[in-house]
């Protein structure tokens, strides 16, 4: 959070969610019926909902979305005691449903320079159903890589492994009372 004490935390039920899952997350407040901001983050907001507390604890099902994958992260915010108060919880998604299986069977098994190369590309889920995809393909001498360093990351783990919380967190309501806010019915309302 960012006052001295951060009075909310957030806990989940699962370590990994699949991608049409729910998280049932748990919002715990040391200060009792209070408003919760809680968004969906990385790299923006993706999405919102502002939750009543009930006391000092209360579940929450949150439903996810394929545009989550590879991962997520639920925050909660909220203004006590003069303070502003924000915590955060990564939600990893199973990415395996953007796994491909791409199978290339050339024409010929040699070529020479100038040769036209023809090649029938196959691409599947991991089940070995027939997936639509886009791709793209080039040649090269193989001595080529004689000279670049291995490298020991996959595509998919380029586009698919996860990510940092990339989004950050203020208000404008610095040197300023919200306690007042607080009694009227919460800062959100």
């Amino acid at each position: 959070g960012a006052g001295a004490q951060n009075s909310l935390s957030l806990s989940v039920d699962r370590d990994e969610y699949l991608p049409t899952g729910t998280v049932n997350a748990t919002i715990t407040s040391t200060i009792p019926n209070r408003d919760v901001l809680l968004t969906f983050e990385r790299g923006r907001v993706s999405r919102f909902q502002i939750v009543s507390l009930t006391g000092t604890t209360t579940p929450v099902s949150l439903p996810l979305q394929s545009s989550d994958i590879p991962d997520t992260f639920l925050l909660a915010t909220s203004y006590a005691d003069n303070d502003f108060d924000s915590t955060d919880i990564e939600i990893k998604l199973n990415n395996d449903s953007k796994k491909l299986k791409v199978a290339l069977t050339p024409d010929r098994t040699n070529y020479g320079p100038g040769d036209d190369v023809k090649v029938n590309v196959q691409t599947t889920d991991t089940s070995g159903n027939p997936l639509s995809a886009e791709g793209a393909g080039w040649s090269v001498d193989k001595a080529i890589f004689e000279l670049v360093d291995e490298r020991s990351d996959t595509i998919f783990d380029t586009f698919w492994d996860h990510r940092y919380l990339s989004s950050t967190t203020s208000h404008s309501l610095q040197d300023i009372s919200v306690t007042a806010a607080e009694r009227g019915g919460g800062c959100f309302t």
